[in-house]
């Protein structure tokens, strides 16, 4: 070989070494580019690219956009939504160093978990109407992501189905309303309250046959409880004491008609959503009150869990005629009416039939039963 071609094949080999270093450089510094370009998120605010030494106001946080896809894959909105958090608000605590990392996707976990199981059981609970922090969590220092986290675990699936079946059986309502089929708002509650009942005999098992009388009235109560909360979780306030006769808690807006808000994006109050249909007319009034179904289980909650005589209730209507509160005498009459067949067709039996007895009050309100 001559020194000519030992000099060509040194040059051949030099260029091949150095055009493979440089495609390794190329690759590394691209994907860095990359990685970086996928991540615009953790950029804001830094204002310059990160130095050798970056300080700890410029070091890029933890890797926000795979988090956020998974609370996006979890079904969360990407902004605000409703009084929903949303994933921005989530990736702003992060920032903020007011959650970490392994909290928000341990969160996108559980919410995965809860729209499995109300997918199983009966109608997909959104994600955003658990994303939420109201003023009773704030008080009780309780987070979605510890609410969400409980609501996770096995031991609580029983009642996340119950909630996934109230909330499938009040669609059926929406949609059969919107369809004109034959169904009503009256209906669908009462049928929501057989659900609570089955709940509640799965959670607890059968009444013995000599159960006392006050074992059978905590059942009763707890069933009442559990319903009242779901399809409309507020309160009337004791004209006497000005005091709430309906206590708020945590649940008080886990109710059917913030799912629903949650699923459409409606803003409509909880009244204008159920509606008064079913009930007979002298249970009504006239056209302007709208909040029956409401007004029937804060009753029925009152007389059978805060054992309160029918007679305060009625004084609260008086008291609400009185200062205006009312829209008519006809209104008020009609509020009374609803009492009066609370107290006089539901509680006096409900304890010790409640099946029975929720389909006594039903065949009463619209008017079928003397």
């Amino acid at each position: 070989m001559t020194k000519i071609e030992n000099a060509m094949k040194r040059h051949r080999l030099l260029i091949l070494i150095v055009g493979g270093m440089l495609i390794i450089l190329l690759l590394t510094a691209g994907w860095a580019l990359f990685d970086l370009g996928t991540r615009s998120d953790d950029l804001q605010g830094l204002g310059a690219w990160p130095t050798a030494t970056p300080s700890q106001a410029t070091a890029v946080p933890p890797k926000t956009v795979a988090i956020s896809w998974e609370l996006e894959n979890a079904g969360l909105k990407d902004g605000p939504y409703l009084d929903a958090t949303g994933v921005s608000g989530h990736l702003a605590r992060l920032r903020n160093g007011e959650v970490d990392q392994l909290a928000l996707e341990s969160y996108a976990r559980d919410l995965q978990t809860l729209n499995e199981r109300t997918a199983e059981w009966g109608a997909p609970i959104p994600a955003s109407f658990w994303d939420v922090r109201d003023s009773n969590m704030e008080e009780g220092n309780v987070t979605e992501y510890k609410l969400v986290n409980a609501l996770a675990q096995p031991e609580l699936e029983s009642y996340v189905g119950l909630m996934a079946q109230s909330y499938e059986r009040f669609k059926i309502f929406k949609e059969n309303e919107v369809q004109g089929a034959d169904d009503s708002a009256l209906d669908a509650a009462l049928d929501i309250l057989h659900l609570t009942i089955d709940y509640i005999e799965e959670a607890v098992g059968p009444l013995p046959e000599d159960a006392s009388e006050e074992e059978k009235l905590v059942r009763a109560q707890n069933a009442m409880r559990t319903w009242q909360a779901l399809i409309a979780g507020t309160t009337r306030y004791n004209p006497l004491t000005s005091g709430a006769m309906v206590a708020e808690t945590l649940s008080s807006r886990e109710t059917v008609m913030a799912m629903w808000r949650h699923e459409t994006g409606e803003q409509a109050g909880n009244s204008e959503i159920w509606g008064v249909s079913g009930f007979a007319p002298r249970f009504v009034g006239n056209e302007a009150n709208i909040n029956q179904v409401e007004h029937m289980s804060i009753s029925m909650f009152i007389q059978l869990v805060d054992q309160e005589p029918v007679a305060v209730l009625n004084l609260q209507e008086d008291k609400e005629l009185l200062t205006g509160h009312s829209n008519s005498e006809e209104m008020a009459n009609a509020d009374k009416a609803l009492n009066e067949a609370v107290a006089t067709q539901f509680v006096p039996d409900f304890a010790h039939d409640m099946r029975g007895t929720v389909e006594q009050l039903r065949c009463y309100l619209k008017g079928l039963c003397s």
